[in-house]
């Protein structure tokens, strides 16, 4: 009897220590996939709240990429020999989430998404006006650092202009309409002076003896004249001359070298679900159905006598449904969420350490860029949460959608979800900055209707207004 209880506590034993080495090897790879990505994003890191590598710029090129793509194989395969034996629940699904994330990265590569490195709302050259604002300046090293960085660009620029020569010679060419007006954006970043420019922006106000003021001052305005003001310019001409010229009529992704795989891969990637997109089209169908019932029912309740398209025709050329000033725009989306912030508690047992703050969306950009966005906190350096409204183009910012949009992007909606994912406890940094479509704009959706539940959309226009984001 003796023997047989010692032989078990000795399985027990033995199960709880492979149990432990199970769940710390799958750790010790987490946690060096998270080192591996801030040395390869050295950007991401300054975002992340990681000084380590402020003074560095990630140059691409096919080396830089193919080794990537090595490593990424390399961890999918080490990660996949690995015992799973006493891995709780969640340490199951870190598990999966990671290989699954691993995946992505390397499927991207074998279609060639590294090619496709612009979008319509901007690329590398508008990612790092980011820095000014981003970068923490707390000593000199800090200012030093991003100096370094700021040294950097001009053969960033040259490096991913040589990238762009590839991606063109390979056969991605970007579709035309989506680009329209690109160009101008460009070359409105193109600062008439050193002083003027974002770049200098932290130099203003610097926290530094003044000797080192003047001396680093100095180096930073002979920087941005020397270097980054003509890496603008060089951009500009390169982006007129080699990209604009070649691009194609078609909008479909369809029309990249392995287009098709691509957007196969894209709707696993932003979905998580094995369809097709066929598949995805139908359920939109679907839902357009649903939505445009709905919308019918408020058309009536407000009184409006025609059909559904001759409302939204009246409520996108009726004026008194667009903001007149910046102000009065700003304004509303203040009142919107300072309503909800005073009721969240009501409804959500855990919110977020991280604040808020609404900002609008710098004015070299806007004419590119959504009507909103979001940037989340850094716990680790104490930045908030940003909430970015576009004040441009006001007859394009309808009054209705106002409340919709930043319930959205802020509360319930963003912040709320990104700032707590960010305050997580005992889970892989990887998850912290995981960001899978459904995951992310899944609740944003959510936000918008848990807010009716709440008891908001008092004006049924504003209750239009979620069913136009909705749809």
């Amino acid at each position: 009897m003796k023997s047989m209880l010692f032989n078990s506590l000795i399985l027990i034993s033995l199960f709880s220590c492979a149990s432990f080495k199970n769940k710390k090897d799958h750790h010790n790879i987490y946690k060096e996939f998270e080192e591996y990505s801030l040395k390869r994003s050295p950007i991401s890191a300054t975002l992340k709240g990681d000084k380590r590598y402020n003074d560095l710029l990630p140059y691409p090129n096919e080396e830089r990429f193919l080794a990537e793509f090595n490593d990424y194989l390399d961890l999918k395969k080490r990660t996949l020999v690995m015992s799973v034996e006493g891995l709780s629940k969640q340490e199951l699904m870190n598990r999966k989430l990671f290989i699954s994330m691993l995946n992505d990265y390397i499927t991207s590569y074998k279609l060639g998404s590294r090619f496709i490195q612009f979008g319509s709302r901007g690329g590398f050259h508008t990612f790092l006006t980011f820095l000014a604002s981003y970068t923490p300046f707390n000593n000199l090293k800090d200012y030093e650092d991003y100096l370094s960085r700021l040294q950097k660009i001009s053969g960033y620029f040259d490096a991913n202009m040589a990238m762009a020569k590839l991606a063109i010679k390979k056969g991605y060419r970007y579709p035309r309409a989506p680009f329209k007006g690109s160009d101008l954006i460009i070359k409105a970043m193109i600062s008439k002076s050193p002083e003027e420019s974002l770049f200098y922006k932290p130099f203003k106000n610097m926290k530094a003896s003044q000797a080192d003021q003047d001396r680093l001052k100095a180096l930073a305005l002979t920087t941005i004249e020397k270097q980054i003001i003509p890496s603008y310019k060089r951009f500009y001409k390169f982006w007129k001359k080699e990209i604009e010229p070649k691009m194609r009529p078609s909008v479909s992704v369809t029309d990249y070298p392995y287009g098709k795989k691509l957007y196969k891969q894209a709707v696993k990637f932003h979905t998580s679900l094995a369809l097709s997109p066929r598949e995805i089209h139908n359920i939109g169908l679907s839902e357009v159905k649903r939505i445009k019932k709905e919308m019918s029912l408020l058309m009536k309740e407000v009184n409006f006598r025609g059909s559904l398209k001759s409302f939204i025709k009246d409520l996108r050329t009726t004026p008194r449904f667009y903001p007149k000033t910046k102000k009065e725009l700003l304004g509303k989306t203040r009142n919107y969420l300072k309503q909800m912030d005073k009721i969240l508690p009501q409804y959500f047992g855990r919110l977020p350490k991280s604040p808020y703050e609404i900002k609008e969306i710098p004015a070299y950009k806007a004419a590119k860029e959504t009507t909103a966005y979001y940037m989340r906190p850094v716990p680790k350096t104490k930045r908030p949460g940003y909430y970015y409204v576009n004040t441009s183009q006001l007859n394009q910012r309808p009054l209705y959608e106002v409340e919709a949009l930043s319930y959205h992007e802020a509360v319930p909606g963003h912040h709320l979800q990104i700032a707590l994912q960010q305050e997580l406890k005992n889970i892989p940094t990887f998850r912290k900055n995981y960001s899978s479509t459904a995951f992310v704009e899944g609740w944003g959706l959510y936000s918008e209707s848990l807010a009716k539940e709440m008891g908001f959309y008092q004006d049924p226009y504003s209750d239009f207004g979620r069913l136009t984001y909705e749809i």
